[in-house]
């Protein structure tokens, strides 16, 4: 009797303490610093949920580009698997479900470019749209900015391979890799030793972007666990105070107010059922008027 009451004891706290394992897509290389933000992000959303969902364990999957991300989203082959991707409507129709809260609050919409140094005079003389048309734009395979910058009639060349987009601007195989606001000064400072690698102070691209953390639809629950997370962090300034720390520097150097702006039009995101843009606007508001 006393074995099967130890036996017992044993199955219930093994069940009690088991960890849900949770993969989150890593860094391509070791000056990748896009992903940082999003982990520590998401580190947060799952801490607020923990008294209601149970502790984590928070993996690191293989390194992959985005368009191989989707690929595991889609097929599942790990459970449990969390991106950050930019949404569109044709999400709707696959197996992938999505916490609509958006990560970035909407900055990663406003683009600054890194710029070829033979381009970037002329780069700097846009004012128009149709000012955009003769230069040549570099993205990830995979990433929506391509179809985005496609629908306007804007060339792009798409990379596999993330690294490679800064070598294609610095020899001139592209003119344009832009940026999120966000992103261009910690990707410019890593790299910046490399000769060549020039960035443009005139000019602001925008498009709509929502990126959400997404997962395959068997982890609706995780997901539902994440958004109710992220909300919460909303709700109490967590997530702002997040935001600031990770990149209000960056929003300082970029000088939103000087930028000529040009407005580009995202008609992948059309779903009236998403909630995202009540926390984006008035923060968008706040960027300007604060950086």
């Amino acid at each position: 009797m006393k074995y099967i009451l130890l036996l017992v004891l044993f199955l219930f706290t093994s069940s009690a303490t088991a960890l849900e394992k949770i993969y989150f897509n890593s860094a391509e290389s070791s000056k990748d610093v896009r992903f940082d933000y999003d982990l520590e992000l998401l580190k947060l959303a799952l801490e607020k949920t923990k008294d209601e969902f149970g502790d984590y364990v928070l993996l690191m999957a293989p390194p992959m580009n985005s368009a191989r991300a989707q690929h595991y989203l889609e097929k599942n082959e790990f459970k449990n698997f969390i991106t950050k991707q930019s949404y569109s409507d044709d999400i709707l129709n696959r197996n992938i479900a999505f916490a609509d809260f958006p990560i970035d609050l909407g900055i990663v919409g406003y683009r600054i470019c890194f710029v070829n140094k033979s381009k970037r005079s002329d780069f700097a003389q846009v004012k128009l749209f149709e000012d955009l048309k003769p230069f040549i734009h570099g993205q990830g395979i995979g990433w929506l900015d391509v179809k985005i910058l496609r629908n306007s009639d804007l060339k792009v060349m798409e990379s596999v391979v993330y690294e490679s987009l800064f070598k294609l601007v610095i020899k001139g195989r592209v003119d344009l890799f832009c940026r999120g606001a966000n992103e261009l000064f910690h990707e410019y400072d890593s790299r910046s030793h490399e000769e060549g690698l020039v960035y443009d102070e005139k000019v602001l691209l925008h498009y709509p972007q929502p990126k959400f953390f997404m997962s395959n639809i068997e982890s609706v629950k995780l997901i539902n666990r994440i958004e109710k997370g992220l909300l919460a962090a909303f709700a109490d300034g967590s997530l702002i105070k997040l935001w600031k720390e990770k990149y209000g520097s960056s929003i300082t150097r970029a000088k939103l107010n000087s930028r000529v702006v040009i407005e580009l039009e995202n008609p992948f995101v059309t779903y009236k059922g998403l909630n995202y843009l009540k926390y984006i606007s008035e923060f968008e508001q706040d960027i300007f008027r604060v950086f």
